[in-house]
C-alpha cells in the first residue's frame, strides 16, 4: 500500500469494481448496442485499470466518466467514479455518485459506510452515526470498518460510537436468540 494508504486502497477498490470483482461490468450492453460499443467499453475499462495501477486517479476518472456515458445504468461504473472521487478527497462529488449507485440498485450497506466517511470529512457527526447505523443494520461490521477508514478512525473511541456498537450488538444477540 505504501505511504498513501487510503488512496491506494481506494484505487484498489476502483480496480476491483472495474475488473468485475465488485459486480459484473462485462454484462452485455443495453438494447441497440453493437460490438463496436462493447470494444469501446472493454478498452475504457482497460485504460481505467492501467491508470489506477499507476495511481493516476484523475485520468481513471475521465475513463470511468466515458464508461458511464456509454452505460449510464451500470451501478458499478458510478460506484467506481465515486471511489475515484473519494481517492481524490472530493467527498461532495463522491456523495452524488453514491446516491446514483443507490438509485441504480447498488449495495446499500457499503454505500452507507462510504457516505458516513464522506460526512466525517465534513465533520457532520450526526449524519455519520445515522449512516454507520444503517451500514451495520445492513450487515456491515462497523467496528472493523471504522478502524480501517482513516476519516472514521477518530470515531472508534467516541462514546456515541461505543453506545451505537453496543446497541447494535444487543440487537444482534436478541435477533439470534429466536434462531436455532
Amino acid at each position: 500500500e505504501g505511504g498513501q494508504g487510503g488512496i491506494s486502497s481506494g484505487l484498489r477498490k476502483v480496480w476491483n469494481v472495474l475488473s468485475g470483482e465488485g459486480g459484473n461490468p462485462a454484462d452485455p450492453l443495453e438494447k441497440g448496442s453493437n460490438e463496436e460499443n462493447q470494444r469501446k467499453v472493454n478498452e475504457l475499462v482497460r485504460l481505467a485499470n492501467t491508470s489506477i495501477e499507476k495511481d493516476r486517479v484523475n485520468e481513471a476518472s475521465r475513463y470511468v466518466n466515458e464508461l458511464i456515458s456509454l452505460k449510464p445504468y451500470d451501478a458499478d461504473y458510478h460506484f467506481a467514479l465515486g471511489l475515484c472521487y473519494r481517492a481524490e478527497g472530493k467527498y461532495k462529488d463522491a456523495l452524488k455518485k453514491y446516491q446514483d449507485v443507490l438509485d441504480l440498485g447498488g449495495p446499500k450497506p457499503l454505500v452507507a459506510l462510504l457516505k458516513a466517511e464522506a460526512f466525517a470529512a465534513e465533520r457532520n457527526k450526526e449524519k455519520v452515526y445515522d449512516l454507520l447505523k444503517e451500514a451495520a443494520v445492513g450487515g456491515r461490521n462497523i467496528i472493523n470498518d471504522v478502524k480501517n477508514l482513516p476519516l472514521l478512525v477518530e470515531y472508534q473511541n467516541d462514546t456515541e460510537f461505543i453506545k451505537l456498537a453496543l446497541q447494535l450488538e444487543k440487537f444482534e444477540v436478541a435477533a439470534s436468540k429466536g434462531r436455532d
